[in-house]
């Protein structure tokens, strides 16, 4: 596990440099904070969060350092917030600035274009924020409670609900199984789930003949990053019966 940190020490320097006094702190979520970080499969994810807002040229730094160190070797996904977003919390937040691998190409070849298409907020950041706070992983800064706002319950729901509808489009097996049981779950328990939780959770709840595609899904997300195959139907059953069950 020493490799993640090597890596987001290198991102947290570089982050500092460009940003100085204006970082408040920078704090690692998800399969981190969570505890099912696979280094075969995911990704680094990151807040970093500044007391004021960017300008267009610490933005533009900040995206030519975070296309020099993601993917060397793990994808980093990263928002940047301001405290004020923070304190002022709305559903879908606003954000300073997104780096996902799924936006490297136009962000390298067309940062200031890429920027002004960029949505100006994203759901994604209810169940970011409410783990950060929980669970959050400090690389530098204060406490996360201390940073981070309690994230309404609807505000996470909401969120569960859109990932939820969007895995039906997902091209990736993994994630069209597990993230829909992570959602179930979340719904169901009213507890955060990660992936792996969540599939856990809910093979104990489906009926058997969509337990196996699960179990499948689950062994490769924890194993050994092997791809796994499963046709769409298989697919459409279990999204057709986990939306029955949050309906």
């Amino acid at each position: 596990m020493a490799g993640w940190r090597d890596q987001a020490r290198e991102l947290q320097k570089g982050v500092t440099g460009i940003l100085g006094d204006a970082v408040v702190g920078i704090y690692a979520h998800g399969s981190l904070a969570l505890g099912c970080f696979n280094e075969a499969r995911s990704d680094i994810d990151l807040l970093v969060v500044v007391a004021r807002p960017l300008e267009l040229e610490e933005k533009l730094a900040l995206i030519d350092l975070l296309l020099r160190v993601s993917a060397a070797p793990y994808g980093i996904e990263l928002h940047v917030l301001s405290t004020e977003q923070l304190e002022h919390w709305r559903h879908p937040s606003p954000f300073e600035l997104h780096y996902g691998e799924t936006h490297r190409e136009a962000l390298a070849f067309e940062p200031v274009a890429a920027l002004e298409r960029m949505s100006p907020t994203d759901a994604d950041l209810a169940p970011h924020v409410k783990i950060a706070r929980a669970a959050g992983i400090p690389l530098a800064g204060p406490p996360p409670e201390t940073v981070f706002p309690e994230v309404p319950w609807e505000d996470y729901a909401d969120a569960l609900r859109r990932d939820l509808e969007w895995t039906r489009a997902s091209r990736s097996a993994l994630y069209g199984v597990l993230s829909p049981c992570r959602a179930w779950a979340s719904l169901e328990s009213g507890e955060v789930h990660s992936k792996a939780t969540g599939a856990k959770w809910a093979l104990g709840r489906l009926p058997p003949d969509l337990r196996p595609q699960v179990e499948r899904a689950l062994a490769g997300y924890t194993g050994g990053g092997e791809a796994i195959e499963l046709d769409a139907e298989e697919r459409r059953r279990l999204q057709a019966y986990i939306e029955e069950q949050v309906s």
